[in-house]
């Protein structure tokens, strides 16, 4: 097989982590051969591979390839506007987020409902659509063709290289400065309202056992340093802004906290889950398809006092449920078995022009 992977950029973001790890696994497995295009001169992750910048899709001898595996909204729409020109090539995207929410979060109302007709029509000139998990697969139902629809799980690399660099010296000072006086519950990721990070400011407010720290940087850092100033909160956050190597950071939290109002496949969750850290996740559709009620601790979406009453119950069965975690994700969620999932995808598509092809002789 020989696989062309599509991006808008080589960010150190969570969806371009993902097809990092794909890239790599598929590699590893001599299974196929792959090369990364991407459009945005942004360069922060490495892949195991050849990877070329482009301006536009004839620059890719696109001929040498059997499949085109696409992520996010511009590479989407590139491929399905250049789809006449790639015939015999397989199309495949991987899409990485509940349109409605994601769309409206960064473009309003209006724009995300234009773009997200423009986006599902475009995804329907592809040969299969791949949603993180089966609860993103029946919320797309509706809006792609259902025939076009599967899922397959994110995985992490359980040697991921960001976790063997060193956390930042005046970080690890600050860190600890707090774990001396409180329990320390931690959340990654960008900072914006879908993340629901200000839950755990005001949980902070019912709960004088636990001090905060946000790692990553986005619109929302500001008003959430207000909000803790304002709430005589702030001497227990700690709002460190971006960090490349977020991944080190885990063992150092007590409690690892999912606030999110709406997630496609967060890689946080698992990252934290191969550490073994004990998870408070709010209770929307994916993380409780994701893990069971005895691997982490629900609480209700909004509910600051059962936000706060969860992260004592993660400190008192942090032993049982550090084992449990870990071990769902080591049965589920490693790279190597979304690779292989990968692998099965691809090989099903290539397997059906095969078909069609003898049917046609």
């Amino acid at each position: 097989m020989r696989i062309a992977m599509l991006l808008p950029s080589l960010a150190n973001k969570g969806p371009i982590i993902m097809a990092r790890n794909l890239v790599n696994e598929i590699v590893k497995s001599n299974k196929a051969t792959i090369e990364v295009f991407y459009f945005d001169d942004i360069q922060e992750i490495v892949f195991d591979c050849p990877v070329h910048r482009i301006v536009s899709l004839k620059e890719i001898n696109i001929m040498r390839f059997d499949i085109l595996h696409t992520h996010l909204l511009r590479p989407d729409i590139k491929a399905a506007l250049y789809r006449r020109k790639m015939r015999g090539i397989k199309l495949l995207s991987t899409v990485h987020s509940y349109m409605k929410e994601d769309l409206r979060n960064s473009y309003g109302p209006v724009m995300a409902h234009l773009a997200r007709v423009i986006w599902c029509c475009m995804l329907s000139r592809f040969d299969k659509v791949v949603c993180l998990s089966q609860h993103m697969q029946q919320y797309y139902s509706p809006l792609v063709k259902k025939e076009l629809l599967t899922y397959a799980y994110n995985g992490r690399r359980i040697d991921g290289d960001t976790a063997a660099m060193a956390v930042d010296t005046a970080d690890l000072t600050a860190i600890n400065a707090l774990k001396e006086r409180y329990k320390v519950a931690g959340g990654i990721g960008n900072v914006t309202r879908i993340k629901g990070f200000e839950q755990l400011v005001k949980m902070l407010t019912v709960n004088s056992s636990f001090a905060l720290v946000i790692i990553g940087e986005g619109i929302e850092r500001k008003p959430l340093e207000a909000l803790a100033a304002s709430l005589g909160v702030a001497d227990r956050c700690l709002f460190l802004g971006y960090r490349a190597n977020a991944a080190a950071y885990y063992p150092l939290f007590d409690v690892y906290a999912m606030t999110s109002y709406s997630e496609g496949m967060p890689l946080v969750l698992l990252e934290a889950a191969s550490y073994g850290m004990p998870v408070v996740c709010s209770n929307i559709g994916i993380f409780k398809e994701l893990f069971a009620s005895d691997e982490v601790v629900f609480y209700p979406l909004y509910d600051i006092k059962g936000l706060s009453d969860s992260m004592d119950k993660a400190i008192r069965e942090r032993q049982q449920l550090s084992g449990k975690v870990k071990r769902k994700f080591l049965e589920n969620y490693t790279a190597v078995a979304m690779c292989n999932r990968y692998l099965a995808l691809y090989k099903s598509l290539l397997n059906k022009t095969c078909s069609a092809k003898k049917i046609n002789d």
